[in-house]
């Protein structure tokens, strides 16, 4: 495909121009050491230098006047500015210099030589997640959720008493749910569509799991929704248990399993877009293997008790066990690869001593030869008052890399 096919109309803040030539030139910057009366040298690459645009701008018509002074106080403005290249897109550039051209072949118009010079991108998150795969909750419970709606109609037709006290059951435990989690619901529960009130029980428990870790830890605020989660999950573990049936036993299992999947693909989402937008971010990659590790027990739990469900009592209950054992083992690599995916992006937290008075500048040049992450140990150390004077003796938390 030629480079014509592709062409794009070129501007320069959002003043448009016509370009019959363009070329960019890069240079390398070689640091040469040479010993006298020697015809060899040492040389050391020190990477290369900011690319160089040029371009060739045509101005024609009577009013190209106007288009020539928009364009030459656009160059005049201090700082950088957005370039349309007509072949490489969007690029931060600064002006270097410009010349204009006038001659009698060309009455109403004029040539237009301008130089850019290349900027560096000044919005450029240091870790940013890209591995990004969404959990779809209610595939886990649609089957169970089935299952005992179906159920629940043929109680209804069979046995009128029977249907009356599972749907009390089951209007009771949400409640109690609900108390447990701290949620206020303001609408009635359908407990006639299973999968209705299973999606708004998991959607409280996003909700739950969607704080800012500002004032306590994160991984506290986690462990006490991970605690609320486990007696939510006991809430039908009493001496009523065994007239249960055991599509409802499977559908409960289903949406403790996916609550706790949910709260954390709800945490691993927020520090994401914390981390994008240059937040405080408090969790650690201890912090996530801890989730990641109470989610799998969950999993594995769940696996455990599908498992131990006979194929005579999944026949007379119409739920498939070996099926939810397969989206629980889908369940579980998801989650495993969305916690390992933020862990390896967000390098290891160390403590590193001050030895000697700095700034965080000096610091970040000296740890990672780029003082522009001073931003980054400023972020990672809220408490420390002055960034201008660390002083000796001091630890702060900073990245490995």
């Amino acid at each position: 495909m030629a480079w014509s096919t592709d062409l794009q109309q070129a501007s320069f803040r959002n003043i448009e121009f016509e370009c019959i030539q363009t070329s960019e030139s890069v240079s390398k910057a070689l640091a040469i050491q040479q010993s006298p009366y020697s015809d060899k040298a040492q040389i050391e690459d020190m990477g290369k230098d900011a690319e160089k645009i040029s371009l060739r701008i045509f101005l024609s018509g009577e009013n190209y006047l106007l288009y020539l002074n928009a364009l030459i106080a656009a160059f005049t403005l201090t700082g950088e500015g957005e370039l349309i290249h007509p072949i490489h897109g969007i690029k931060n550039v600064y002006v270097a210099n410009w010349n204009i051209v006038h001659s009698t072949e060309t009455v109403d118009g004029c040539d237009l030589d301008v130089e850019f010079v290349e900027a560096e991108a000044k919005e450029r998150p240091l870790f940013v997640p890209t591995f990004d795969i969404e959990i779809d909750t209610q595939t886990f419970f649609y089957i169970p959720a089935s299952a005992l709606e179906s159920e629940l109609e043929q109680l209804k037709d069979k046995d009128p008493n029977a249907f009356f006290k599972a749907v009390n059951r089951i209007r009771s435990g949400l409640q109690k749910a609900r108390q447990i989690l701290g949620v206020v619901r303001s609408t009635v529960d359908n407990i006639l569509s299973p999968p209705d009130w299973a999606v708004g029980l998991v959607d409280d428990v996003v909700r739950l799991a969607t704080f800012e870790f500002t004032d306590i830890s994160a991984i506290s605020k986690w462990q006490s929704l991970s605690n609320r989660l486990k007696r939510v999950g006991q809430i039908f573990d009493d001496k009523d248990s065994g007239n249960d049936s055991p599509a409802f036993k499977q559908m409960w299992r289903a949406i403790t399993v996916a609550s706790a999947a949910s709260a954390a693909q709800a945490i691993v989402q927020q520090t994401k877009l914390d981390t994008a937008q240059n937040k405080v971010v408090n969790i650690t990659p201890i912090d996530l293997a801890v989730i990641r590790q109470q989610v799998r027990t969950d999993i594995q739990q769940a696996i455990v008790a599908e498992r131990a469900i006979t194929q005579e009592l999944a026949t007379i209950s119409n739920i498939d066990p070996a099926a939810q054992v397969a989206q629980y083992k889908v369940l579980a690599t998801t989650v495993h690869d969305q916690i390992q995916a933020l862990i390896e992006t967000r390098p290891p937290i160390r403590t590193t001593p001050i030895l000697l008075h700095c700034t965080a500048h000096w610091l970040a040049h000296q740890l990672y030869g780029d003082m522009n992450r001073a931003e980054e140990i400023k972020r990672l150390n809220p408490t420390v008052l002055n960034f201008a004077l660390i002083q000796s003796g001091t630890e702060l938390i900073t990245y490995a890399r």
